[in-house]
């Protein structure tokens, strides 16, 4: 008999953790910002690439050979970078413009654990995101709105979002800081380091070992 081979739908992992509804509705009070402190819009950012280079960063392995290039890159382009390996950058004195976070887990908080000194440091999330890691960004922070949320608070700008928060990084360069140049960077769409899944101090080494059980066997396959 003929065997089909099909991966592990994430969705369906999801749905049995996680509440993305309840994420939206503890993320409101951000969202929306309150009189002492009013909520940033992307509407501010619209247009603040035009003629500008956006380097998007992710953390797979090859970031580990770029960072002298960031270091060197950093005062003619923009950069923007998954949360994370915001520490890292930052630790290796390159400015960082904006940071993301899509992950719908609070364990993921870790990622900004500690942080008190953002500088002008932009942090950008969907409205599914970790409340409690929306939560721990200490700056400034900014919801990337789907469509179906600005048309709910009536907001004329929102943008398409994506699998990972690499994709949402790079919409952001695209749709709304509307760059004229998007560069990829340890963004490694397959092992390019045996046995190594992570640039260093990408955090995931914070990861519950149940999480990890869990990313581990996500990514083998279901045989039917």
């Amino acid at each position: 008999a003929a065997r089909m081979v099909m991966p592990i739908s994430f969705s369906v992992i999801l749905k049995t953790m996680v509440s993305p509804d309840s994420n939206v509705l503890k993320n409101m009070p951000a969202i929306l910002g309150c009189e002492h402190k009013p909520a940033e819009k992307l509407s501010v950012f619209e247009g603040k690439g035009k003629g500008k280079t956006a380097l998007c960063v992710s953390a797979g392995p090859s970031l580990d050979d770029e960072i002298e290039n960031l270091k060197r890159l950093q005062d003619s382009c923009l950069i923007l970078c998954v949360g994370r390996v915001y520490k890292r950058l930052r630790e290796a004195g390159i400015r960082v413009d904006y940071t993301f976070s899509c992950e719908m887990f609070d364990w993921d908080a870790a990622i900004f654990d500690g942080l008190t000194d953002t500088g002008d440091t932009v942090m950008l999330y969907p409205n599914v995101c970790a409340p409690a890691t929306v939560k721990a960004w200490p700056g400034r922070k900014v919801c990337m709105m789907d469509a179906q949320m600005a048309d709910l608070l009536g907001e004329t700008l929102f943008m398409m979002g994506g699998n990972s928060v690499s994709h949402h990084q790079m919409n952001f360069a695209c749709e709304i800081l509307d760059a004229d140049t998007t560069i990829l960077v340890g963004q490694d769409l397959s092992y390019t380091k045996p046995g190594v899944t992570h640039a260093k101090g990408s955090e995931a080494e914070k990861w519950p070992d149940e999480v990890k059980a869990l990313d581990t066997n996500a990514h083998a396959e279901l045989t039917w």
